[in-house]
């Protein structure tokens, strides 16, 4: 691992299983940051959304981005 923290995006559907993707998704964080990645949850609030999540991860510098949810998310 380097010596400073990779950024990672993880851009969310809050409703994604129902909700339940809360349920899962502290272990696969914690394992991220196991792997020296720093999380940010970004949830969508509609459609669009997940696109413009993409977008401002990006321009912020985030060393990756990944989608978290349904079809429409991704």
């Amino acid at each position: 691992m380097s010596a400073s923290r990779r950024r990672l995006a993880a851009i969310v559907n809050p409703h994604s299983a129902g909700g339940g993707y809360r349920r899962d998704m502290p272990l696969i964080f914690e394992a991220l940051r196991g792997l020296g990645y720093t999380v940010e949850e970004l949830e969508t609030a509609g459609p669009g959304d997940a696109t413009r999540l993409a977008r401002e991860a990006v321009a912020a510098g985030f060393d990756r981005v990944c989608a978290i949810g349904g079809d429409g998310t991704v």
